[in-house]
Parts: C-alpha cells; structure tokens; sequence
C-alpha cells in the first residue's frame, strides 16, 4: 500500500472526477473542494488488506477511484464488490466501531482516503453527504432484514416439513401383497409399481413383514431361490410401524434407531402407506441408514472415525435445511449411540473375552438425547 497527497495541481482533476459518482455530484462546490483539499490517494496491489476488523475504528474513508474493493462475507455468495465511486466503511465510521468483515483489494486498486475526523466534521457540512451516509446505511439494513426473514422462512418451511403428520405425506397407495403370495408376483408389484419395497399383509391389512430390493439380492436373487416360494419365506418380520398421527420428525428417527430405509404408517392396526427416506429428505452426499449401515459393517476404529465425521457432516446438512434443534440432537445422539456400541464390539472382540457380558451406560447430553455437535 502507498499513501500519498493530492498535488494542488490535481485538485480541479479530482473534484471533476468525484462529481461522476453520488452523492459528490449533488454537494455544494464548497464543500467537495474541502473534501478534495483532505484527500489522499493510496494505492492496493491486488489483493491487499484494506481494512479489517482487528485493525480496531477505521482511520478513514474510502472512495474506489479506480479498480475494485471486495468485503468478504461468510460465504462467497455474500461478497460485495465495491467498484469505482462507492464509499465504503460507512458503517463502522458512524457508529465508530470495527468492521465487520475484510476488505481486499480484488485487483490493482487506487483509492481516496478522507481521514475519520474530516469525514466527521463534512457530515456536519454537507446536508447532501449526511443524507447519503445515512440512506445507505438504511438501505444496507434494509437488505440485510429481507436476507434474515428469507433466510428464516426457509427453515420455518422445512422445520413445518418435519412436523407434517404422516397422515398427510401418505398420498400413495402402499404397494403391498398379503401372506402365501408367490416371489414372483411380489416382485411383479414392486416392478409395475417402480418402488424398492412390497410391504406384506395378514389377511386383516395388519402389516406381517416387508421385502426390500436389498432383500431380494441377498436372500434371493444370490442363493438361487425358487420364484415360486411364498414371500413370508424371505420377507423381515415385524416391520417398524408408525400410527398416522405421527410426524416426518417420527418417522426419521426411527430409521435411525433401526437402521432401516422404511417404515410402515397404520391407521387402527391396518397399513396405510410405506414411507421411505427418501420420502423425508434428499440428502446430496450422505443418508442416516447409509451412516448406520456403515458403522454396523464396520471391522475398524477408522471406518469408526469415518462415520464420526459422515454424522457431522449430515448434521450440517440437515442444519442447513433448518431442521429443529430438538429433532437434530436427538438424531445426532441416536447415531452416536450406534458408533459407541461397535466401539465397543470391536474392543471387546479384540480383547476375547467370550461370554462377557457388559452395559455401557450413557450420562449428560448423551444420556437425554440431546447431543451436539461440539461435546466434551
């Protein structure tokens, strides 16, 4: 960075080019010769810290002569780019406090500097320079309400998605087939239906047993088996049912806690629809059964470690759509109890203590399902 004064000679130049740009176009001649008599112009190779919030009060103000100035937000989406006349950090110069983010230069850049006491005592000059600093800050104000109250519709959206009763995501007729039916029509269903589970009923509609596409490779379609053998043969019994009076929050953590990818919705003891996770949530990279599928095939602490991070990361997801507070503890617990279990039938299988028998009991936020991210 290089600091330097405006030759006299220069000043005519300078107010000529600040007039191209408001509020200077609309100040008196008196008062943006006073500014132009104050200025420095300094120079910031590309790249170049600006301003920071460490550097305490800003020392001055700026004006972009030539070149760009980023503010770094949180994210990339939230960079303002500050082109030639923009002022920046208004602010933090009127409520004389640090700046909330990093300004940079995003190229080679040239700016005007006006130190913090002048640009105090020209608020008190000029009506037309007081009228803008505090309009722009009203406006930046005004757009950061509109980001927080979208922001915040979003996450009331998903967190009312979750809390919908399963009566009202059951829109589809189950597919289902009812005990002695044949391997072959079962699967004839699941196929004109495109669904990857038949759920299997006794002759009343109570749900007996349900058969996955999963299923069919590992106990049918692997050993060979005969279409022709009744489906209860092959099926998983006693399915996880959930009433419809239930909730999206219900139905997620029961397949977290049974390590399954579908849960059966009864109404008086008979099936009303089968609700898979993907039901509940699109989840780009990460599902909760493929986390707990993962820790119960595990053969190592590393795998472990894996899932450790796979939970965070899907806890961050599921944050990011604004899942509640109390649904996201209580998940996060549910796969940490999951992981400290094979923790622990690891150890124990290394350590060959046939017959043990042991209890692992879990206190503080463990203990009431209400697990963070961050524990000690």
């Amino acid at each position: 960075m290089h600091i330097s004064s405006i030759a006299p000679s220069l000043l005519n130049a300078t107010v000529d080019d600040l007039r191209r740009h408001a509020p200077f176009s609309e100040m008196k001649p008196a008062h943006l010769s006073w500014m132009a008599e104050r200025l420095k112009l300094a120079y910031y190779p590309s790249g170049a810290v600006v301003l920071q919030p460490d550097a305490g009060i800003p020392g001055w103000f700026y004006v972009v002569k030539q070149g760009s100035v980023e503010a770094g937000g949180a994210t990339e989406d939230s960079v303002i780019r500050l082109l030639a006349g923009e002022c920046f950090p208004l602010g933090a110069l009127l409520s004389e406090r640090p700046v909330a983010n990093q300004f940079r230069a995003a190229e080679d850049s040239f700016c005007y500097q006006l130190a913090n006491q002048d640009f105090h005592e020209l608020l008190g000059q000029s009506a037309v320079f007081r009228d803008f600093c505090t309009r722009r800050i009203a406006s930046l104000l005004e757009q950061s309400q509109k980001a927080v109250q979208s922001e915040y519709a979003l996450r009331q959206e998903e967190d009312t998605r979750l809390e919908r009763s399963l009566s009202e995501l059951c829109q589809r007729t189950p597919v289902a087939v009812v005990q002695g039916t044949s391997l072959k029509l079962a699967l004839n269903a699941m196929n004109a239906a495109r669904v990857g589970s038949v759920a299997v009923t006794d002759s009343a509609q109570s749900p007996v047993g349900i058969l996955t596409l999963k299923d069919v490779l590992s106990r049918v379609t692997l050993p060979g088996l005969d279409l022709d053998t009744a489906i209860e043969k092959v099926m998983t019994p006693d399915p996880v049912c959930l009433a419809m009076q239930g909730t999206a929050r219900d139905a997620l953590l029961a397949m977290a806690r049974h390590n399954i990818h579908h849960v059966l919705i009864v109404n008086e003891g008979k099936l009303k629809c089968v609700l898979s996770e993907k039901d509940l949530f699109a989840l780009k990279r990460m599902s909760v059964q493929g986390i707990t599928s993962s820790i119960a095939r595990a053969t190592d602490v590393e795998t472990l470690r894996q899932s450790g991070r796979d939970i965070a990361s899907l806890a961050h997801g599921l944050l990011a759509q604004g899942i509640e507070a109390e649904t996201l503890t209580e998940l996060i617990a549910t796969l940490n109890d999951h992981l400290t279990r094979r923790l622990i039938e690891l150890e124990t299988d290394e350590l060959n203590f046939p017959g043990l028998r042991w209890c692992w009991i879990a206190l503080g936020s463990e203990g009431r399902m209400e697990q963070t991210l961050a524990t000690d």
